[in-house]
């Protein structure tokens, strides 16, 4: 009988694949950690330890019936769960790539010159959907409206969103002290734990926010409320000192990451995480 011992080669190709394994399970957890997605990876966790333990038994028929249907569930959970992964890749993405410098897009003014209108119109029940754009090209949003190519003002925004303009409907694009475009159209979020007294701009508004790494002003016509969504997350109904330090928080951040949008102590209430 010859003893068959493993070699060093053995011993690091062993040691390769786990590390390799780990390290897709971390980037799976970190996806989907945020969505309902991440029951997949706990199935996917125990089918994998089940299947280790069968194989270390040798339980050849447990064995082979798991080999057998271990495709057909993973299939099975990734088409179950397509939109959960289609966000958090998408998140992913924007996470890394996305990188602000100060003082590139917009100033303290024109903010201040924005939210003068925004809080008139959801004084009026007038709604409104103010696009900033960051790095992430918008074209496509761009293109899906009118473009007017106007001084950014207040008496503009307010004239664009009157009930009396074909524009009201639709969301307007500002870059640094421009009104880029008018009446674009802004993809709808795909969450499905989103609250049911949101309406539809604030969902469009959390779909661009999921998809690129513009931020979003909303003045809802029936409540009244301001909103502000960025990074797949909306902070709702702000004073407008609330909404000009959080404008200012996401627009003058210059690392890869993203701000802290973790709820202080005094404004739980205002927030709902996505």
């Amino acid at each position: 009988m010859f003893s068959i011992t493993p070699t060093v080669l053995d011993v690091i190709k062993v040691i390769v694949q786990v590390l390799a394994l780990a390290w897709l399970f971390y980037k799976l957890y970190m996806i989907t950690s945020s969505s309902s997605a991440f029951v997949m990876v706990k199935i996917l966790i125990v089918l994998f330890v089940v299947l280790f333990i069968v194989q270390v038994c040798k339980l050849d028929i447990l064995s082979y019936f798991i080999q057998l249907f271990f495709t057909p569930i993973i299939i099975f959970l990734v088409v179950l769960y397509r939109d959960e992964l289609k966000h958090g890749f998408n998140a992913n993405t924007i996470n890394r790539t996305r990188k602000y410098k100060n003082g590139g897009y917009i100033s303290s003014d024109n903010i201040d010159t924005i939210l003068d209108a925004v809080y008139t119109l959801a004084g009026m029940k007038r709604g409104a959907l103010i696009v900033i754009p960051r790095n992430i090209e918008l074209k496509k949003i761009i293109d899906s409206g009118t473009q007017i190519d106007a001084m950014l003002s207040s008496n503009m925004i307010l004239t664009i969103f009157d009930h009396d303009t074909p524009f009201h409907d639709g969301a307007i694009v500002v870059r640094e002290d421009r009104i880029v475009a008018a009446a674009c159209f802004l993809p709808l979020s795909e969450q499905t734990n989103i609250s049911q007294t949101l309406g539809t701009r604030h969902r469009a508004a959390l779909g661009l926010s999921e998809v690129s790494d513009a931020l979003i002003i909303v003045a809802s016509e029936e409540t009244k409320k301001v909103s502000v969504c960025f990074n797949g997350e909306i902070k709702y109904d702000l004073s407008r000192e609330e909404c000009m330090r959080t404008i200012k928080q996401c627009m003058m951040f210059r690392n890869e990451g993203m701000p802290s949008f973790s709820p202080t102590s005094d404004d739980t209430d205002n927030w709902s995480n996505k």
